[in-house]
């Protein structure tokens, strides 16, 4: 049933104030109609703060990094993917701060699950920034170092890395990639403002019919700590290396040799000593030597 001008100027003057449930009772419509109707005409129910702060700087960088914008008949959708219930449960925190009534939604899409939010004046203020999809750069209201050390937290845990070093593998490492290095060279200029030190390349696939990608990385003890200090992260795994990393850079012999106890609780119950570097994080032939080098059983 079409919508007379009458409903729709009810609609302007009274969904702001009295909501879905109340308007859509006074004009005898459902409650989706009236709440699809009002996000058509652009009409907010919740009163959205866009003041640069932290928490609105990481709810960019969630939805920037591993998010998306979507336009369609439901409405304007902000939604965010993860696997991990704390990025989840982070995204739903920083929505209430921006907008303490504001509802999201979850739902369960593969092995992870999404939440989403409508709100058109948040679609309208992001969407300029991330125009088509792997494409972003730093939305130009996060004015304050606040909200840009959290734009760049959000990005590091949606789409970030903390790599540990193996044997075999690259050094200890934080990475940060995208197919575009528009939006890494505002985070590599914001982290040279902050005293951080980091390389931009571009890293090939090795996989056929693959393009690569644009990687920047950070490297060397002083910027894992500063890092850490100034911008951190909300994933406890990566929280977890993000300290381990510079103790290994400080006083390796003495943080290896904190661990024999456990290397040696362990192999008395028989796990392997790949088993055990796999689980202490280091390579087996570490775990062997610290076990072995004073030639005793254990």
């Amino acid at each position: 049933m079409r919508w007379t001008q009458a409903e729709i100027g009810h609609v302007k003057t009274k969904y702001p104030k009295l909501g879905a449930k109340k308007t859509a009772k006074e004009l005898g419509r459902s409650i989706s109609a009236v709440r699809h109707k009002a996000s058509r005409l652009g009409i907010e129910r919740f009163l959205i703060d866009l003041s640069p702060t932290r928490d609105l700087g990481y709810f960019c960088g969630l939805v920037l990094g591993d998010g998306s914008l979507c336009k369609s008949k439901a409405g304007y959708m902000i939604s965010f993917f993860s696997t991990k219930q704390v990025l989840l449960k982070s995204f739903e925190e920083s929505i209430k701060k921006i907008s303490p009534n504001m509802r999201s939604f979850r739902c369960r899409t593969g092995r992870g699950c999404r939440v989403s939010v409508y709100s058109k004046i948040l679609y309208h203020a992001l969407k300029q920034f991330k125009p088509r999809p792997y494409y972003w750069v730093m939305p130009s209201f996060l004015t304050t170092n606040e909200s840009q050390l959290g734009f760049i937290q959000g990005m590091f845990d949606a789409d970030g890395a903390a790599i540990l070093r193996t044997p075999s593998g690259p050094l200890d490492s934080i990475k940060f990639v995208s197919k575009y290095r528009d939006g890494l060279n505002q985070i590599k200029d914001l982290l040279a403002e902050f005293g951080i030190s980091s390389w931009l390349s571009w890293q090939r696939d090795p996989r056929p019919n693959l393009s690569g990608v644009w990687s920047l990385r950070i490297y060397g003890a002083w910027n894992f700590k500063l890092f850490g200090k100034l911008i951190g992260t909300k994933d406890p795994v990566k929280h977890y290396r993000l300290g381990l990393i510079p103790q290994r850079y400080e006083t390796p012999s003495t943080v290896v040799n904190g661990l024999v106890p456990k290397m040696k609780e362990l192999r008395r119950s028989g796990v392997s000593y790949l088993r055990i570097g796999k689980y202490l994080e280091m390579a087996p032939k570490t775990v062997w030597r610290r076990l072995n080098q004073s030639r005793r059983t254990i």
